[in-house]
């Protein structure tokens, strides 16, 4: 998935924040096929949110058809992630780079954000929280540079896993990429050159 015509039938989704009229906004949640502000790069997937909560996921997730039903399949998945955070910087409640997790995983339910009993929308899929992966989604890295040759502008960090996952009684397998930060404050980040076997 190259990105330059559009979206690719991905569909955003954020969760660990609380319902309520405003909230979104308060929050910032931002996401758009839009141009990578990289010299030669084309479009991607555009994410941008406030971590009031301190726990905010934000991410993509991409319904997979024609599987056999209930078979167990193995994927490798490729995506490169256009990032700002230079190395080594301190932020509000941790860090801007390694206190965003990038996580990703190929999951057999549809992933969707669920209000808990306070309120709060949560994701269905086990992420577990920030620097720890969870049975659907992988710890994969973080949002900060492994080099800073632009400081303060986007480069590309590449990321890659291996991943187990069984087609539902539909044929239906849903992959999902995405952040869970430990920074208090904006992040804002894009997804592309997606690539799965």
């Amino acid at each position: 998935f190259d990105f330059e015509t559009d979206s690719c039938g991905f569909t955003p989704i954020y969760a660990d924040y609380p319902g309520g009229e405003g909230v979104e906004e308060f929050y910032e949640l931002r996401h758009g096929h839009e141009k990578v502000p990289i010299d030669g790069a084309g479009k991607g997937l555009f994410l941008s949110g406030n971590n009031h909560s301190d726990d905010l996921f934000m991410g993509y997730y991409k319904e997979l058809t024609d599987f056999r039903p209930g078979q167990l399949y193995a994927f490798h998945v490729t995506f490169r992630l256009a990032t700002n955070v230079d190395g080594g910087m301190i932020g509000v409640g941790g860090s801007p780079g390694t206190s965003v997790y990038v996580k990703g995983g190929v999951a057999m339910e549809k992933p969707e954000r669920v209000s808990d009993e306070l309120g709060y929308y949560r994701l269905n899929l086990d992420k577990a929280n920030q620097g720890q992966g969870g049975t659907d989604l992988a710890l994969l890295g973080n949002l900060e540079k492994p080099e800073t040759l632009r400081p303060g502008k986007y480069e590309w960090k590449e990321f890659s896993f291996d991943a187990q996952a069984r087609a539902d009684a539909e044929g239906r397998l849903w992959l999902v990429l995405g952040t869970d930060s430990g920074f208090e404050a904006v992040s804002s980040y894009y997804l592309d050159d997606i690539s799965l076997s």
